[in-house]
């Protein structure tokens, strides 16, 4: 049986955490208890955050299907105005807004968690998913139509569950608590500002 979870099951978003893994991590844990110990178990839970949120990353992002034909709105499509400016002006708008316009490149690598009491132990995928796989996976249980070229291009996660065989975890572990579960309300953004620039010094100094 598949079920849709909705977020609000979620105590807090770790959004706003995203700089410090291991405070996500103690924030996710408390709504993660509350989803195994629920009806909705019996599901399949994708973990994975919104974009990279600023990290390096020495691998290139690959090339990938493009949704449609649509290209993005340049500065000037977006706000007609600009164009009554000098025309001096607003070629130097046109060059600072230059740039790609499809949408046929990924971004850069995410971190994605399956939870499900068919997930395969321990297993590590190394296929390249992309956030269009979590609506792939919907059509391909729900047996729905494609959005765009891009989901109907897009390799679902059902690699990473073993339906076919008796739930691994039909059971659900026992977590261990976080170590310290009000560690994020200790982080603020001022002292994360203080960290980057402590490290900034340091990086000058050698």
């Amino acid at each position: 049986m598949w079920k849709v979870v909705l977020p609000t099951l979620f105590a807090r978003r770790v959004h706003a955490l995203f700089r410090k893994a291991a405070l996500a991590l103690s924030g996710l844990i408390p709504g993660l208890l509350q989803l195994l110990a629920s009806p909705f178990f019996y599901t399949a839970l994708l973990w994975l955050h919104d974009e990279h949120g600023g990290y390096y990353d020495h691998v290139v992002p690959p090339s990938a299907t493009a949704p449609d034909d649509v290209l993005a709105a340049t500065l000037v499509d977006r706000h007609p105005l600009i164009a009554k400016l000098p025309l001096s002006l607003v070629q130097k708008l046109q060059r600072v807004d230059d740039g790609l316009r499809t949408f046929d490149r990924l971004g850069f690598r995410i971190p994605a968690v399956m939870v499900s009491p068919f997930a395969s132990p321990g297993a590590v995928s190394d296929t390249a998913f992309d956030h269009t796989s979590v609506l792939r996976l919907v059509e391909d249980v729900w047996n729905l139509p494609s959005l765009t070229r891009r989901d109907s291009d897009a390799v679902g996660p059902l690699e990473m569950l073993d339906v076919g065989a008796p739930p691994a975890f039909a059971v659900p572990p026992v977590l261990s608590p976080s170590a310290t579960p009000d560690a994020w309300r200790a982080v603020s953004f001022t002292a994360l500002a203080v960290d980057r620039g402590a490290s900034r010094r340091a990086g000058r100094a050698q």
